[in-house]
């Protein structure tokens, strides 16, 4: 039921925004540039910029104007751009859904209508008309007796009454004719629509193309009954709609068992992995890992033993845009043994590698934008 709702309000919104494209007269056939921000993907675009004759583009400056959604903190802002700089700017929020994507296309589209860029015109100076003649009344014509008066006065009998016709309509006449308007008559304008594509946005598109990516970590490692050590490591995969998946490898350096000087543990694996995060400016990471750690523990320097035990690992962080295709991951993972390591040296009772252990670093990952 909620699908069908989200699809009926699309429809509605897909509908508006075409009957106000038809009805405007600014819509021309060169679509005007639309330059998306870094991070927003062309495909999320093309349905609600097509609707209003706007184009999606990664830069602007070379046309005569343009349009810009430029992101900022805390809000965005809609920019317009002409040729002798910003004619406009307005404030919206940053965009989450195709609905506010749809919204924002409709704020450019009003902002590129007659009037809304254009400096205001120049005004004549005010003329004033004469002041019109005073209009008098005509002189009454002066009172005289009629003959019915002065008979009455002379005692002569009144007039019988006569009873007045039943009044009838008179049209009004004109002397002369209502002078005809000067102005020429106008001629209605023919609307040219942009030609335009309709397209039923999918949800789940397939036609994007899978993108490399690749990483460098480096973290501090925390297991209980090992001094602190340092885990360096780097992987690389395929990445498709803010998921990532492929293989990454990592090394702990040589770290001591607590309270011993001579006995220490290193460690070198590989693990598959595979992560999401959606690439905005600032977004949510999360990465699950299955692989095999292998373990060398040392006395004296000498190799003892050389144990393969099988881990899991889950990490969780923050993805932060430096510029171009770089990102910066700060996290924090803990990595779980399945299988409990013991420790025997020489006739020393055996004991219990921790299973659980905990990293804190940060990631710098390469990730191209999807096209």
């Amino acid at each position: 039921m909620g699908r069908s709702l989200l699809r009926r309000r699309r429809l509605l919104s897909i509908l508006l925004l075409s009957a106000l494209l038809l009805a405007s007269p600014g819509a021309s056939a060169d679509p005007f540039p639309f330059v998306l921000p870094a991070g927003e993907q062309v495909e999320d675009w093309e349905l609600a910029l097509a609707l209003v004759s706007l184009r999606p583009v990664r830069s602007g400056g070379g046309d005569d104007l343009w349009i810009e959604l430029a992101p900022g903190q805390p809000g965005w802002a809609l920019q317009v751009h002409g040729a002798s700089g910003l004619l406009r700017t307005v404030d919206v929020e940053p965009p989450r859904t195709a609905s506010d994507r749809e919204g924002i296309a409709l704020l450019a589209f009003s902002l590129l209508q007659p009037g809304a860029v254009s400096t205001p015109p120049e005004v004549a100076p005010h003329q004033t008309d004469p002041p019109a003649p005073p209009q008098t009344d005509p002189p009454a014509p002066p009172e005289t007796d009629t003959p019915s008066d002065t008979a009455t006065a002379e005692g002569a009998p009144p007039e019988p009454e006569t009873t007045d016709p039943a009044p009838t309509a008179v049209s009004p006449t004109f002397d002369e004719p209502l002078p005809e308007s000067s102005a020429p008559a106008e001629e209605p304008v023919p609307l040219e629509p942009a030609p335009m594509e309709v397209r039923e946005a999918a949800p789940d598109r397939l036609d994007r193309a899978p993108h490399p990516w690749g990483l460098a970590r480096v973290a501090v490692d925390l297991r209980p009954g090992l001094d602190a050590g340092l885990r360096l490591g780097a992987g690389a995969g395929v990445g498709l709609r803010g998921w990532r998946v492929g293989l990454v490898g990592e090394g702990r350096l040589p770290g001591n068992l607590a309270g011993e000087t001579d006995r220490d543990v290193w460690e070198l694996g590989g693990a598959a992995a595979v992560a999401w995060t959606p690439l905005r400016p600032t977004s949510p990471v999360l990465e699950l890992r299955a692989g095999v750690a292998a373990r060398s523990f040392r006395e004296g320097g000498e190799p003892v033993a050389v144990v393969a035990t099988p881990a899991v690992s889950l990490r969780g962080g923050v993805s932060l845009t430096l510029g171009g295709l770089a990102r910066l991951e700060p996290s924090a993972a803990v990595s779980l043994d399945l299988r409990r390591t013991w420790l025997v040296f020489g006739d020393a009772e055996p004991l219990a590698l921790v299973p659980v252990s905990f990293h804190l670093g940060a990631t710098l990952s390469v990730i191209p934008p999807e096209e």
